[in-house]
């Protein structure tokens, strides 16, 4: 976007601001034809002649800029016969001011800095003021913000010698622009605050809007954001009372960014919304591609990848709009030469007309018919002018139109295709779902065989990593939970591979030992995994436990298993082997640890995902320490209210935060 950024924004405020200080200073009440009679009239004194002339650069420097210049060097040339040198300063000012206006900073730099060396030699302190003023502003164009800064130091504190509070305002607001610009906000915060309450922002609300917003961008910069959106609320609020359609989209679009710094996606949407609203409204290309730039983010952070998707299409279809729209301005502004143009040779043939008529009476039929002519020929040329860009309107609407159809088709296609996809990825899905449930145990036959217990398995996709696992052999009960690489498609594909190792190890092998087990379920799995012709790294974590009446047999790969003895006030913890059921640097016998249970006493056996979940005020990890205290402090409850239990602890745990794993959790209590 790209859009109109913060400082493209103040630099625009405060150059509005420049120029129409200079222009409410100097611009005259009268006709230009009058003025312009009046320079040509020599029985006036020259310093009136020139006064007149000046007044003609400035009307014409807010309607033909070219036109402008043209005068300002003839008012040039004409003050060197005037003895007074201050009207050469004055000269070079209007000069410096025409170029500026222009965008022809290098000349109009130099021409300022010959007014300053005049104005210092005159020792007028207000003009040397008002000259590093100007100066300073052209560097800020020109990024020099060091030159920049001493200029305005310098016509500060001579502002300040001479109680110039007007020119005073003006120079802060751009010397605290310069400080931010040089990375220097703490100065630029303190010299701002109190340009909120000068005069000048109580008579202006560009000038106390252009305070406002730069603390806002200097307090984002910093990412303090509650104060960067405290001052952009209250730049709304200057913005509205000065009916500024433009400059509302942009602070809104602002407000919406700050909120998806927050990740308050949904507030940040609401403000771009209100943008756009006011976008229609208004010429604001720039600032309707920032603010889809905006709802892209934001849609993006709330997981909505499709209207991500549509926003971030609609801000790169904005670069052709703006592209549309400077073809159309450059037209328009062609045809605003034509009518300046026309105007000003009008002025001209009145003044020559009047001229004639105090000199030669006789020859006043002959100039108005002339005149009349040349009226008759310029309207027949402006007519033509008119149609022909009615015509290019109308063509270049039909194609404009033309355009967006065909966008709108293609955009329209595109989300088709993503919507099928979506849906084919979906149904594979759900159906790679029901695959993986089948081969779970069902509740019925866990409660057969493992009475009083409980089972919290909550994967982070439809499909997951882990998994729970159950055989009877004999009197011989074994369950495990299961942590396979990854999570989602890729994890379910490897807990298949893994679950049917189990199972073979078990089945066709009649291994019932659980460090056996493991070793035999490891075999399995490298092999299936050597049969590809690349390298397959992935593997499964394990907690496997044996349970013969009150013997508990146990081996592990990284997972341990937790006893809580009845009564007690801590968790007795027995760890695996650190070493993975699949491909790793050395492989080891896995160990088997068995030990005697009681009545009542609790077995835990679990994968990372519950202690790793990131929640809590601080946005951290749960932690196996915390883990234990939350199981500690369910012994009191059955193992049903145990789930239940546990399920709210790891939702309130989570809040608003994304799962990161999936989690599975089997807890037994011994009967």
């Amino acid at each position: 976007m790209l859009y109109l950024n913060k400082t493209e924004i103040l630099k625009f405020l405060i150059s509005i601001l420049f120029l129409f200080i200079i222009y409410s200073t100097v611009r005259s009440q009268l006709p230009i034809g009058d003025r312009l009679l009046d320079f040509h009239n020599e029985e006036l004194e020259d310093t009136a002649r020139a006064l007149a002339l000046e007044d003609v650069v400035w009307e014409y420097m807010y309607i033909n800029t070219d036109t402008a210049i043209q005068y300002a060097l003839i008012l040039y040339d004409f003050v060197q016969r005037i003895p007074d040198k201050k009207w050469t300063a004055y000269s070079n000012n209007t000069l410096g001011a025409c170029y500026f206006d222009k965008g022809e900073y290098n000349i109009s730099l130099e021409h300022y800095l010959n007014s300053l060396e005049y104005y210092e030699k005159f020792q007028i302190q207000r003009d040397i003021a008002g000259a590093k003023s100007n100066i300073a502003q052209v560097y800020l164009e020109l990024e020099n913000y060091h030159q920049g800064k001493i200029m305005l130091e310098e016509g500060i504190r001579i502002c300040e010698e001479i109680s110039d509070t007007q020119r005073l305002s003006e120079l802060q607001l751009n010397y605290s622009f310069v400080l931010r610009e040089l990375q220097e906000y703490e100065k630029a915060i303190e010299n701002l605050l109190p340009l909120k309450e000068v005069p000048m922002a109580q008579k202006s609300p560009y000038f106390l809007t252009t305070v406002l917003l730069d603390l806002g961008a200097i307090y984002d910069i910093m990412n303090e954001l509650d104060s960067a959106l405290m001052y952009y609320e209250k730049a709304l609020v200057s913005t509205s009372e000065g009916n500024d359609l433009q400059g509302l989209t942009s602070i809104y679009t602002n407000i919406g960014i700050v909120f998806n710094k927050q990740k308050k996606y949904r507030q940040a949407i609401e403000n771009c919304i209100r943008s756009l609203e006011l976008a229609e409204n208004a010429s604001g290309y720039y600032s309707k591609q920032m603010c889809f730039m905006c709802l892209s983010n934001a849609y993006e952070g709330l997981r909505d990848f499709e209207q991500a998707l549509i926003y971030n299409k609609l801000m790169e279809d904005q670069e052709d709009s703006i592209l549309n729209e400077s073809n159309i301005e450059e037209v328009t502004q062609l045809r605003l030469n034509f009518d300046f143009e026309k105007k000003r040779v009008i002025d001209s043939l009145k003044f020559f007309a009047k001229e004639q008529a105090l000199k030669v009476n006789h020859s006043r039929k002959i100039e108005k018919e002339k005149q009349k002519r040349l009226i008759l020929i310029i309207s027949l040329a402006l007519s033509v002018v008119v149609l022909l860009l009615a015509v290019y309107h109308i063509l270049n609407k039909r194609k404009t139109n033309r355009l967006i159809i065909q966008k709108n088709e293609k955009i329209i296609l595109q989300r088709d295709i993503l919507e099928e996809k979506n849906k084919e990825i979906t149904d594979s899905i759900n159906s790679a779902y029901r695959i993986q449930k089948a081969i779970l145990p069902t509740d019925r036959v866990v409660k057969e065989f493992l009475n009083d217990s409980f089972i919290f398995y909550q994967p982070k996709d439809i499909i997951a990593g882990d998994f729970y696992w159950l055989e009877n052999v004999g009197s011989i009960i074994l369950f495990a939970v299961a942590d396979c690489t990854g999570h989602g498609v890729p994890g379910a594909m490897i807990s298949v591979v893994c679950h049917n190792a189990l199972n073979r190890s078990v089945r066709e092998y009649q291994l019932t030992d659980p460090g056996q087990i493991l070793n035999k379920t490891r075999e399995i799995v490298i092999e299936q995994f050597e049969k590809s012709d690349e390298d397959v790294l992935d593997g499964m974590d394990i907690a496997f436990c044996s349970l013969n009446g009150n013997k508990l047999s146990y081996a592990g790969a990284y997972n341990p298993v937790w006893i809580c003895r009845k009564g007690a006030n801590e968790i007795e913890e027995i760890k695996g082997d650190k070493q993975p059921i699949g491909v790793y640097a050395t492989n080891t016998s896995y160990t088997t640890h068995t030990t005697e249970l009681n009545t009542g006493d609790t077995i835990y056996i679990f994968s990372d995902g519950f202690s790793d979940q990131f929640g809590g005020e601080k946005g951290k990890k749960l932690k196996s320490a915390n883990f234990k205290k939350l199981l500690l402090s369910a012994q009191d409850r059955s193992m049903g209210d145990q789930r239940i239990f546990i399920t709210e602890s790891f939702e309130k745990w989570k809040g608003d935060l994304e799962q990161i794993d999936d989690v599975c959790v089997i807890g037994v209590r011994m009967e």
